[in-house]
């Protein structure tokens, strides 16, 4: 039986086991919220979920039988794709994980990753070729905004005087510093490195008589959710002492 054969009307009387099976794998791949597809060893398409559909703007009649390559991925990587394509069917295997993005009908890109399973018949041959796919797009372009807004602070933080840090202080009491501009270096003769990876070493500077009123305030400030604001005196490894704010 062939995937494509999910599409057909089931006749009525006793189910076999293999039928059974493969109406399960049917309605599995239907129900789960994740692009599903089979293809044959043309990259001819058997069957595509709804999830699949609606993420690409298609209608089911319209994409059954086509060459899966050919209508989704992009025109720059389609010739890759081909050639991975071909390589998997000639030694028999297949990627388990492979990303890249696929056209909608509207010509918009999403970003898939894909994990992949081949079924092969009794002569040990690929037969076809299911692929589970997560739209990684939303994520991907998340993760390069946050990446853009990173490079702009570091920029900034860079011209100005003293220092930026982000300080994180968890519920549990644990202290983090995610970020922390080169000015650090002037100011405490450490580098960003030793203090994000030991912020506690900061604190070791911070004058004795000072720690107490300066962690109240830190303190004061996460449970009210208000600004903090503080002068101290710090006293750097080579014995400088200065007055921060």
């Amino acid at each position: 039986s062939r995937p494509d054969e999910c599409e057909q009307t089931v006749a009525a009387g006793p189910t076999s086991p293999l039928e059974a099976s493969e109406q399960h794998f049917c309605a599995v791949l239907e129900t789960i919220a994740l692009a599903g597809l089979v293809v044959d060893t043309q990259g001819c398409i058997l069957l595509c979920n709804d999830y699949l559909l609606n993420l690409t703007g298609w209608q089911r009649q319209e994409v059954l039988g086509r060459n899966w390559v050919e209508l989704f991925v992009p025109a720059d990587y389609q010739q890759a794709l081909k050639e991975l394509f071909v390589e998997a069917m000639a030694q028999g295997d297949c990627p388990a994980h492979h990303t890249n993005e696929i056209l909608t009908r509207s010509g918009d890109r999403r970003l898939i990753a894909w994990n992949n399973t081949f079924f092969t018949g009794p002569d040990g041959r690929i037969q076809y070729i299911t692929s589970i796919g997560q739209d990684l797009t939303d994520q991907h372009q998340s993760d390069q905004r946050l990446q853009e807004s990173e490079r702009r602070l570091q920029t900034v933080a860079a011209n100005l005087p003293g220092v930026v840090l982000r300080y994180v202080l968890s519920a549990a009491r644990t202290e983090t510093i995610p970020y922390i501009s080169q000015g650090c270096t002037q100011i405490w003769e450490l580098e960003p490195v030793q203090i994000q990876q030991q912020p506690n070493l900061l604190w070791q500077t911070v004058h004795p008589g000072d720690r107490g009123a300066m962690w109240h305030l830190i303190q004061h400030s996460g449970e009210t959710l208000t600004p903090w604001f503080c002068e101290w005196r710090t006293v750097t490894p080579s014995g400088q002492n200065k007055w921060l704010q």
